[in-house]
């Protein structure tokens, strides 16, 4: 299991993708600020998402975490 440490803001952006995105199978888990990718296929599911909420978010003009999120998640 790949795991990582997150921002206050980086976690809360972590948090609203996974609550949205994924309804019964979440690819990671956030305690505190870590968060845990679940199996083998977790962390590339996970980036997949914050990746489309991030191009979402630059689409709109909105300035969010989750670029500099899916880099984070690229180079574990």
């Amino acid at each position: 299991m790949a795991w990582m440490r997150l921002t206050d803001r980086e976690k809360a952006y972590a948090e609203w993708v996974l609550d949205t995105h994924f309804e019964e199978q979440k690819p990671a888990m956030i305690d505190r600020n870590v968060i845990t990718f679940v199996g083998d296929d977790g962390k590339q599911e996970f980036l997949e998402a914050v990746g489309n909420e991030a191009a979402y978010d630059r689409s709109c003009g909105a300035r969010t975490v989750g670029v500099r999120l899916t880099n984070k998640i690229r180079e574990l």
